[in-house]
């Protein structure tokens, strides 16, 4: 397989998993992962996010890790020992009542009926 050919079977999963991000953008702006952040004012350590968002912090974790990956949220150093989740440009268009937020488009564009 030649370059090409690699690449034509990248955008083929591409296609395929391409659900996965907006789904897991939909679940964070349901569970109110971005309006719990910038409402706590500085990154929050996933105890403590999952404690706001009344989540089983194992499933908010994954949750997060994807979200951080594609920089939708990012993390930062809290003390010596811990980290937090804090907001990117991205995040902030996902505070429900944020001054540029898509959340309604994101929401319709990823409803059931529009998928």
């Amino acid at each position: 397989m030649g370059d090409t050919e690699d690449g034509a079977e990248v955008e083929i999963w591409n296609y395929v998993f391409g659900h996965s991000k907006i789904a897991v953008v939909k679940c964070a702006i349901e569970l109110g992962v971005a309006d719990v952040i910038e409402n706590h004012g500085s990154p929050m350590p996933l105890p403590e996010l999952a404690a706001a968002l009344r989540c089983e912090p194992s499933r908010l974790h994954r949750i997060m890790r994807f979200l951080v990956h594609f920089h939708v949220f990012k993390q930062q150093p809290i003390g010596q020992h811990s980290v937090g989740f804090a907001l990117t440009p991205f995040s902030r268009r996902l505070i429900k009542h944020g001054e540029k937020s898509m959340v309604p488009l994101i929401l319709l564009n990823s409803s059931p009926i529009l998928l």
